[in-house]
Order: structure tokens, then C-alpha cells, then sequence
């Protein structure tokens, strides 16, 4: 399925690379990935699913849960597929200490000490966009997913004054 007709109630999961992709590592990650879609199942049910790959570096699945609910025995098979990738690449995808922010267009990542401290130093402040891998839904990626930071979780390490 095409990640841009899911409908915006899909549950997406996003999995942020540490650094970005090669033209050949995007081509070979959607195509693993829509081969492991064409398969993957939940309790016996197919997925209705897509993958899609965003800014060159963030790599998100889609789930239709109208068509076949992801259950746990399902998402543990799309772990599995991206630990396998995360192996084959060395992308550093699990790794939740790396934070991605955009900095006149351009997408940075560092740990997220560092980025406290970017903060701490004016580096940084509360109207820098970040990338907030906690969204669940479509719906939520043109709103909800690079926002300042003021309004992310990592708000609470502005300084106050």
C-alpha cells in the first residue's frame, strides 16, 4: 500500500536513523520493507501496511489497524525486521538517546546530553524544531512531529529565566 493513501487514523512507529541514508540504503530499505509488508501478519491476518522513508533519514511504518489490529505478536515481527536492517546497515535505530533537530532545514542528531547541554548554552532554545518520535498516528506528522521545542517533551530542559 502507498504510505500516502493510508487513511490518517493509521498507527505509524518511527525509526530514526542516526545519520542520513545513502541513495542506495533508502532504495534497499523500501524495498525490504515493502517485501516484508506483503507478508507480515498478525494473528493470521495480513497487515494492511506501508513503509516510508522521510527527510532522508527517518524511516516510519504505517498501520491500517481498521483492516487487522497490530497485535503483540505482530509488532514483534516488525521489530525483528528492523533490528535485522538496523544489524545490516549499523543505522543505530533503537537507540532513543539520539535526538534529530532542524536547524535551517537541515536535520542534526546528537545525544541527548548534548542537546541538553546545546540548550543550556543558547545554543539551542525553547523555538529550535525537534523531531517528536513519540507520535503514534499519521495524522500527527504534518502537526505533531517537528515542533519547537518548547512544545516537545524536551522542554523541560530549556533553562528558566
Amino acid at each position: 500500500m502507498n504510505f500516502e493513501t493510508m487513511p490518517d487514523t493509521s498507527r505509524i512507529w518511527v525509526y530514526q536513523s542516526k545519520r542520513a541514508l545513502t541513495e542506495q540504503e533508502a532504495n534497499y530499505i523500501i524495498k525490504s520493507g515493502n517485501e516484508f509488508i506483503s507478508e507480515w501478519t498478525s494473528h493470521g491476518k495480513m497487515m494492511n501496511a506501508a513503509i516510508e522513508i522521510f527527510h532522508n533519514q527517518f524511516i516510519v511504518l504505517a498501520v491500517d489497524e481498521a483492516a487487522a489490529k497490530a497485535s503483540g505478536c505482530g509488532i514483534d515481527k516488525s521489530v525483528k525486521y528492523f533490528n535485522a536492517l538496523d544489524s545490516e546497515l549499523r543505522l543505530d535505530l533503537f537507540n532513543r538517546l539520539n535526538t534529530a533537530y532542524s536547524i535551517q532545514n537541515e536535520i542534526k542528531t546528537c545525544s541527548i546530553n548534548d542537546f541538553e547541554n546545546h540548550l543550556q548554552s543558547g545554543k539551542l532554545n525553547s523555538d529550535t524544531l525537534v523531531f517528536n518520535n513519540l507520535i503514534s498516528l499519521k495524522a500527527e506528522i504534518d502537526n505533531n512531529w517537528l515542533i519547537p521545542v518548547s512544545r516537545s517533551w524536551h522542554s523541560k530542559f530549556l533553562s528558566p529565566n
